[in-house]
Order: structure tokens, then C-alpha cells, then sequence
């Protein structure tokens, strides 16, 4: 299960099927600053809903 403290690159490691999603909606640009970074972080610096974006991510896993 993805949490708000997954960090954005265990989700590309763990989790193959949720990565479209995320570049999709530019939410990793694939930079090693971005791919360290919890998925909580990334929402708050980018405005996301981060109850949203764990549902999205979840359901495609």
C-alpha cells in the first residue's frame, strides 16, 4: 500500500503500474531531489490533494 511517507522512488521500484500517474501529472520529473521525497512532500510543495493522489496511485495497484 502506498502511505504518505512512501517516497517517490520506492513507488517506481515497488510499484510499476502507479508511475504513469505520476508523470503523467508531472509529479516527478525524474530528478534525484524529487525521486528522495515523500509523496506527502511533493503534494504540500506542488498544492496536490494528497487524500486524492494516494487513492489514484493506490487504485492502480
Amino acid at each position: 500500500m502506498i502511505t504518505p511517507e512512501t517516497r517517490v522512488e520506492e513507488v517506481f521500484r515497488n510499484y510499476p503500474r502507479a508511475i504513469d500517474y505520476l508523470l503523467e501529472n508531472n509529479i516527478c520529473e525524474c530528478d534525484f531531489a524529487t525521486m528522495k521525497r515523500t509523496l506527502r512532500e511533493v503534494a504540500e510543495e506542488r498544492g496536490l490533494d494528497l487524500e486524492k493522489l494516494l487513492k489514484e496511485l493506490n487504485s492502480r495497484i
